[in-house]
């Protein structure tokens, strides 16, 4: 079986244009490597280390997962890495982020029935539910206004969830995807040494 069956190829790309239109390549000074504690304190809260039976340490995995991204999808690493690094250590959930805003503001219009006003109260109410959630989310944790990577396990679980019931869409992708992204990881380890097993 091949270890890159094609819905999950499908779902990956997907994953990676809300990344180029979250962040797209320049819109932040990443610095090499700079993305990687990100995606390590992301793996090391949703995937079960300590033996489990996963073949890589968490230290090890962010280069693995990265060395996926060949062909037509390594045009999109960049704004994968800027992706991370502004969700590490950018605008709070809270805050207004101008390509999720602008992101739902085309898809209102895309409708043909908002009046302009109407656009803009209906993003004033879905800024104003997120910056409700997020503090609902800064009063349970303590280290609610830390970058992600210095926030606790749990409290890294719960800001991951809070971007996945943003009422942007935008963000929604970005969280559901890159939750997705890591989750399936190990078993698509496991599918490629399966592959390799059998196929020499």
């Amino acid at each position: 079986m091949d270890p890159n069956p094609p819905d999950a190829g499908r779902a990956r790309l997907e994953f990676l244009k809300a990344c180029t239109a979250l962040a797209p390549e320049g819109s932040c000074d990443a610095f090499e490597g700079g993305h990687l504690p990100v995606m390590r304190a992301l793996m090391t809260a949703l995937l079960p280390f300590g033996g489990t039976g996963l073949p890589l340490s968490p230290a090890g995995l962010p280069g693995s997962l990265e060395s996926s991204f060949s062909g037509a999808r390594a045009e999109y690493l960049p704004c994968l890495r800027n992706a991370l690094l502004l969700f590490e250590d950018g605008p709070r959930f809270g805050e207004a982020w101008e390509p999720a805003r602008e992101g739902e503001r085309r898809n209102l219009e895309a409708h043909g029935t908002w009046a302009p006003e109407a656009i803009e109260r209906q993003l004033a109410k879905k800024l104003a539910l997120d910056a409700k959630a997020y503090e609902s989310f800064r009063r349970k944790h303590a280290g609610g206004d830390l970058p992600f990577s210095g926030m606790a396990p749990a409290e890294r679980r719960d800001y991951l969830w809070l971007w996945s019931q943003s009422a942007f869409g935008l963000k929604r992708r970005f969280a559901r995807g890159l939750e997705a992204l890591i989750r399936a990881w190990p078993n698509r380890i496991g599918r490629e040494e399966a592959y390799t097993r059998k196929s020499s």
